[in-house]
């Protein structure tokens, strides 16, 4: 062979040689994409179920809400009063130079407006009665809404007898829902 050619076989033989290893990295690397778009796929796939279970999760706790609130009455528009702070704290003053209706706490004043408008309710058959916390007013009025107030029964027995009566006695400033 000619002295050229054989230059030229050795030149190929190298640029293969050089195409050879860079072959097997890109092989390489692309057995590792590889694994890796399997471990994406199965990490998809995990996802899926987690916000599956998420959605499930949200739904049942929505349920045991919608099951806690069903003892519940919203009494919307019922002006109460309440003890302020300082009569609260002073521990000498009991109150004596307190308005009555301030003495009686937010249960009774609700029992006591109920009974004014013919409605006898129990404080037996109430678990709990609080007012609803308000969002911040941003506009400034001067007019303070009053604000919700939940009355909790110790049975739906007591809330369906309430609703019925109340729904009989239209009329009344106060909305019970």
């Amino acid at each position: 062979m000619a002295p050229s050619l054989t230059k030229y076989m050795e030149e190929l033989k190298l640029s293969l040689n050089v195409m050879s290893e860079e072959l097997s990295k890109v092989v390489k690397q692309q057995t590792s994409l590889m694994c890796l778009i399997g471990e994406i796929q199965q990490l998809k796939a995990i996802i899926k179920e987690k916000d599956e279970k998420i959605e499930e999760l949200e739904k049942r706790v929505e349920d045991l809400e919608q099951f806690a609130r069903k003892e519940d009455v919203v009494i919307s528009g019922l002006k109460t009063t309440h003890r302020t702070y300082a009569r609260t704290t002073a521990e000498d003053n009991k109150g004596e130079d307190a308005p009555p209706d301030e003495l009686l706490s937010l249960e009774q004043q609700v029992i006591k407006f109920f009974s004014s408008k013919g409605i006898l309710l129990d404080s037996k058959t109430i678990a709990a009665c609080y007012t609803m916390p308000q969002k911040p007013n941003t506009n400034l009025d001067k007019r303070r809404k009053r604000p919700n107030i939940i009355l909790r029964f110790v049975s739906t027995k007591y809330k369906t007898e309430l609703l019925k009566v109340v729904k009989k006695t239209k009329g009344n400033r106060c909305v019970c829902e």
